[in-house]
């Protein structure tokens, strides 16, 4: 590809070849998914945004699934069994609801053995979600979500021995929303009661101890009594985390990757089409799967300068160089 120039001092045009300096689309690929916009990419190597778009799309159509580089590289005897899941809606034209992204990190690797995209979280999407899950050969010994039920009844029909923990700042912004906490304070004191049995970190039997305690003075109080009650009937799902080391009570690590993507998608501003919508999902998870971390702190240090993969990677197979 050659550019012309018009120089300033004599006027005169000249050329430059740049063809020997050429972007793959891997590399185009890499910079979109980096955040780099098609026209960007285009300027920097004289070329057009739609044509940065055509090959970024013809990458993607050939990218492994994210299924397929489970499968092929992942030893499922390497995971924890620790999962933690959430869901996150995206826009698609066409679609008058945002679908959903359901995915799961396996707590102590960080890694993403599987995901699917649906209409909802109801129990048909979850459903497929665990059945693919299984198919997998992942072992699903702790699951920790908010509070959906129709996570926890599939979760716990593909998986009857799995133990679920319902997250704690999803369960208290519950509170906190049906106190009315955001435009009064009739009910901080009650709450900032309930906040304490789950900030000391108390196991199921101490729990109960406090709920009792607290009862006689929230007895003439409905609301009061019908979240102590909520608490005494859940008191194992809310303390479940005191079954296991190194285990979470919240889905903190799973709505930072929320973040981050829901990031990334502002600038592409929604998907024209379901198809360029999976597309994309999938090579944003796979390369997710296949970067190093940079900023893991406390516990998770010791990730830093290796990818989630690596550290369930297959004796006998190697990193495949998609990105």
């Amino acid at each position: 590809m050659s550019i012309q120039y018009l120089c300033r001092q004599c006027s005169s045009s000249f050329t430059v070849n740049y063809s020997h300096n050429k972007i793959s689309s891997k590399d185009f690929t890499n910079l979109h998914l980096d955040g780099v916009s098609f026209r960007k990419v285009g300027k920097r190597i004289g070329s057009s945004g739609v044509a940065i778009f055509k090959r970024t799309q013809e990458y993607f159509r050939k990218l492994t699934t994210n299924m397929e580089l489970t499968i092929k590289y992942a030893d499922m005897y390497k995971y924890s069994g620790y999962l933690v899941v959430d869901g996150t809606y995206i826009a698609v034209k066409g679609h008058p609801r945002k679908l959903v992204l359901i995915w799961g990190i396996d707590y102590l690797t960080h890694d993403v053995p599987h995901y699917i995209i649906g209409g909802a979280e109801n129990y048909q999407t979850m459903l497929a979600y665990f059945k693919r899950l299984e198919l997998l050969e992942y072992n699903l010994r702790y699951l920790v979500c908010d509070d959906n039920e129709a996570i926890k009844m599939v979760a716990i029909k593909i998986y009857p021995r799995v133990i679920i923990q319902t997250c704690l700042k999803h369960y208290r912004e519950s509170i906190r929303r049906d106190l009315g906490l955001k435009t009064s304070n009739c009910y901080l004191g009650f709450y900032l009661e309930i906040d304490k049995l789950f900030t000391k970190r108390l196991c199921n039997v101490e729990v109960a101890w406090a709920v009792q305690k607290l009862y006689p003075r929230f007895k003439n109080d409905p609301r009061c009594v019908n979240w102590l009650t909520d608490i005494m009937q859940r008191k194992d799902e809310l303390t479940n985390y005191h079954m296991f080391e190194n285990t979470p009570n919240t889905t903190n690590l799973i709505e930072a990757y929320n973040s981050h993507l829901k990031g990334r998608l502002k600038t592409i501003k929604g998907f024209k089409s379901l198809t360029s919508m999976k597309l994309w999902v999938n090579a944003y998870i796979v390369k997710r799967r296949l970067s190093d971390f940079t900023s893991c702190d406390t516990k998770f240090k010791h990730l830093n300068g290796m990818c989630s993969l690596k550290k369930v990677l297959k004796s006998d197979q190697k990193l495949p160089q998609l990105f």
